[in-house]
């Protein structure tokens, strides 16, 4: 036992000895002047060199606009009517294509036998007039649906919404050719 209280002992003495012999050569060392210097942030700044312009700056920024609108900038007229034209056939269940599906076909009992409307993606715009908010929007889909049979259909139909004033006005809807 006596042995080990000397090692812990020990290794305090040699632990001590380490600690002032680093400190002993870092005073040596500091007086020689070694002691590393780091710029400061005014030697840093007087050392950058920024190029001056002579006003004779001409930049075509057309192509970087173009792509901007197209990436992030506001919804054109066409984009806006097609989205007020889909919100009106898809406003109460698909009411008018429930509507346009028994009269053309005359085989579904119920609205609620619309399983679903996919929109094509080859959508027309006739006559848009973005001023008057006026157009109109030619949609393409296809819908599933239930017959009375209790058969599954799909159909493809056109739907063509006339807008004036930024408002739904008509809505025709005929099986596509």
């Amino acid at each position: 036992m006596g042995n080990a209280k000397l090692n812990v002992w020990m290794q305090w003495v040699l632990l001590v000895g380490v600690i002032a012999s680093l400190m002993c050569s870092y005073g040596a060392y500091s007086r020689a002047g070694n002691i590393p210097t780091y710029p400061t942030a005014d030697d840093i700044a007087a050392k950058v060199i920024i190029p001056t312009l002579n006003g004779n700056l001409s930049v075509d920024n057309s192509k970087i606009d173009a792509i901007y609108d197209d990436l992030l900038g506001d919804d054109t007229w066409e984009e806006e009517a097609e989205v007020l034209a889909t919100n009106e056939w898809e406003d109460r269940d698909y009411r008018e294509i429930y509507k346009a599906l028994d009269n053309l076909f005359r085989d579904i009992d119920e609205k609620e036998d619309i399983d679903k409307v996919v929109i094509k993606d080859d959508t027309e715009f006739n006559a848009m007039d973005e001023d008057d908010k006026d157009g109109n929007v030619i949609q393409y889909v296809k819908v599933y649906y239930e017959d009375i049979n209790g058969d599954d259909k799909k159909v493809y139909l056109t739907i063509d919404t006339e807008i004036e004033d930024n408002e739904v006005e008509n809505i025709e809807i005929t099986k596509t050719k």
